[in-house]
């Protein structure tokens, strides 16, 4: 039933988020099913998960690929402690699946690796209230501006707003439309290369 859902859907699909933890029964090639049928369609992926699900989804090849510090940590078994740790572990990541790398540090902002192309972006300065979701709201803005027709630098900096945005409210994942807008012109996007 979840196939076939899925594959209607794809007639009206912009953009595809998929991740997270999979049921009891169901294996990681569930990730490369769908990631497939969506990339034979020309539709970008924004893969986020952990293991063992990170590594079976990324043989699909997702455009995109947003795993935290800790998620990268298990996939290439190196430890990050800085932004330059990320960008090498993401360097990895991009050398053996060719997907664009987004890594949320937390409050060490995030960094992206697409193609020879880096990026940082340092977390904004506000008051954490939760940061509990706050990695989903960088998927958000990414798949919000990819859906759109814009630019990954776009959605990096939408997506940073959003997460800051997240951090404000005590619930999880939960912002206001008009702290994403307030903040975003804060948003600093860096090139690293």
């Amino acid at each position: 039933a979840l196939r076939a859902r899925f594959t209607a859907a794809l007639e009206s699909m912009t953009c595809l988020v998929i991740g997270g933890s999979l049921p009891r029964g169901v294996t990681p090639a569930l990730y490369v099913e769908l990631i497939g049928l969506a990339r034979e369609r020309g539709i970008p992926v924004i893969f986020d998960a952990d293991e063992p699900n990170l590594s079976a989804g990324l043989g699909a090849q997702p455009d995109y690929v947003k795993p935290n510090r800790h998620e990268l940590e298990r996939l290439t078994g190196q430890t990050i402690d800085s932004r330059d740790d990320a960008l090498a572990a993401a360097r990895l990541v991009a050398a053996r699946y060719h997907t664009t790398s987004i890594v949320t540090l937390g409050k060490d902002g995030m960094v992206a690796l697409d193609g020879e192309r880096a990026y940082y972006l340092p977390a904004l300065d506000v008051q954490v209230v939760s940061s509990a979701g706050a990695g989903d709201a960088v998927l958000a803005g990414l798949a919000a501006s990819l859906a759109r027709g814009g630019t990954l630098e776009d959605g990096l900096r939408l997506g940073a707003a959003a997460a800051a945005a997240v951090c404000l409210l005590p619930a999880t994942a939960d912002c206001r439309r008009e702290d994403i807008e307030r903040l975003l012109p804060e948003v600093r996007l860096e090139r690293l290369d």
